[in-house]
């Protein structure tokens, strides 16, 4: 490989590498965002019902917006994840390039995240228990269904008692 190819390799890296830093600290702003969105919206509609009575229309538009923003927001969630595994696979891709097994850190990361079995120096290590199953995205994935279904039985049960 020529020393120009190598710097050219190692630009890439460098550059995938602060991409997606920057994607995975975009998604903990944005989720942590729309939690406290979430938190404010859902308190100034429980505030609403206990002041007010359920027949007014307000609470409606309040519960049905909590719905479209947990929608916008399971959209948005779905895309930076995806720039996250793009950027993540051109690092892998780069390292393989560059490096010899053993330096290949995000490669090794990857295998290790799988629940296999990775040695680091002397070090035998290996995600236990569920935690290699579930990953962050399915957990942001059910944090959002759960505060879309709080909104939606919210809505029904206000319905229900204004029937």
């Amino acid at each position: 490989m020529t020393s120009q190819k190598k710097n050219d390799l190692y630009k890439a890296l460098e550059h995938a590498h602060s991409q997606t830093k920057y994607e995975g600290q975009l998604i903990w702003n944005v989720f942590n965002s729309m939690v406290a969105v979430n938190t404010l919206l859902t308190a100034f509609s429980v505030a609403f019902l206990s002041l007010f009575s359920n027949s007014n229309k307000l609470i409606y538009v309040l519960l049905i917006s909590g719905v479209i923003l947990c929608a916008g927001w399971y959209l948005m969630m779905q895309r930076m994840f995806s720039f996250y595994k793009y950027w993540y696979s051109w690092i892998r891709f780069y390292e393989r390039e560059l490096f010899e097994g053993q330096y290949q850190m995000i490669n090794v990361g990857k295998t290790f995240s799988e629940g296999d079995t990775v040695l680091v120096d002397e070090d035998r290590l290996r995600i236990n228990g569920i935690s290699r199953i579930v990953k962050n995205e399915s957990i942001v994935r059910v944090c959002i269904f759960l505060i879309s279904l709080m909104y939606l039985l919210m809505l029904y049960f206000t319905i229900i008692m204004n029937g």
